[in-house]
This record gives C-alpha cells, sequence and structure tokens, in this order.
C-alpha cells in the first residue's frame, strides 16, 4: 500500500523504516509504480494536497486519519522544507502554496 503522508513519521513500533530524499520527478514515478496496488492520502492540509495533486497528476485529498502501515508499505512523503513557527498560518492556507516550499520522501517499511 502507498501512503501519501506530509511528515515523515514512523507510526508502527517495531518496523523498520528507511528514508531518502528525493525530487518530484522520482515523486511522481514511485507513485504511479505503487498505485496500482492501492493508496490512500493521508495529507492533512488543503495547500499541501493542492501540491501533491499537481506534482503526481492526480487528485490528491485530504484526510487527518491516522496512519498504520505494515512491512512491503511505501510512503510517499511532502512536507514543509522549513519549520513553522505560527502553526495556525498552516491551517490557515497561508504556508505551503508552491512546490518550492516542499520537499519529497520516500520511506520503505519493512520487518524490524
Amino acid at each position: 500500500m502507498l501512503h501519501l503522508m506530509n511528515s515523515a513519521m514512523m507510526p508502527t513500533p517495531g518496523l523498520t523504516y528507511r528514508l531518502r530524499q528525493i525530487d518530484e520527478k522520482e515523486a511522481r514515478k514511485i507513485f504511479h509504480k505503487h498505485k496500482r496496488y492501492g493508496w490512500k492520502s493521508y495529507i492533512g492540509y488543503p495547500n499541501t494536497a493542492k501540491v501533491a495533486s499537481e506534482v503526481l497528476g492526480t487528485e490528491v485529498l485530504i484526510s487527518r486519519e491516522q496512519t498504520f502501515v505494515e512491512p512491503g508499505d511505501v510512503m510517499l512523503i511532502l512536507k514543509l522544507r522549513y519549520r513553522v513557527t505560527a502553526p495556525g498560518q498552516k491551517a490557515l492556507g497561508k504556508l505551503g502554496t508552491s512546490p518550492e516550499e516542499f520537499e519529497w520522501l520516500v520511506c520503505e517499511v519493512s520487518e524490524g
């Protein structure tokens, strides 16, 4: 399963996570390679979902659901390049409006 996320996290204890930074081109390639096995958005902010939609070429929905992963899952992460000092600004849609504000990461999940 492919999980689209807006933060790098390790949601399930006892597993091994391999994280690496990638560019937009590789993010698209990974998305289209893995989406056939099922994917879900766990991106919780409208601007982040909009940027992800533009880069990936498909509609990315907003979700605040809790994420659970299993061995074999892949997390495709789109996160801001900077730490938000006033989180309310992000929720109001004043931050993260352009692809240049984000970085892409991919995380492969395996047995601990």
